[in-house]
């Protein structure tokens, strides 16, 4: 949870690719990652930070291995975005 009894979550939404489903692809999946949350809350959004929640959301995804990524390429994106919406997140809301 966050402080004072707040709950704050952190969710990956992806967009399927190509506008839908279809081609036998499964949809996405969203993982609610606790611990991506609690990577930054109540804490300095610096690179440390970014590094942990890139690797905490990086453990969490179960992605799949075919031709058009391996399971390693994945997680890393799935870091890499998660650091992205972070940073976004963050200047949105006024660097606050």
């Amino acid at each position: 949870g966050g402080r004072g009894g707040e709950r704050r979550w952190l969710a990956v939404r992806p967009r399927p690719a190509g506008g839908g489903g279809g081609g036998g692809r499964a949809p996405p999946t969203v993982l609610l990652v606790e611990e991506a949350a609690e990577a930054l809350i109540g804490r300095k959004l610096d690179e440390a930070a970014l590094e942990r929640l890139a690797k905490v959301c990086a453990g969490a995804c179960r992605p799949i291995d075919d031709k058009r990524g391996t399971i390693e390429f994945r997680r890393k994106v799935a870091g890499v975005l998660a650091g992205r919406a972070a940073t976004t997140a963050y200047a949105r809301a006024g660097g606050k």
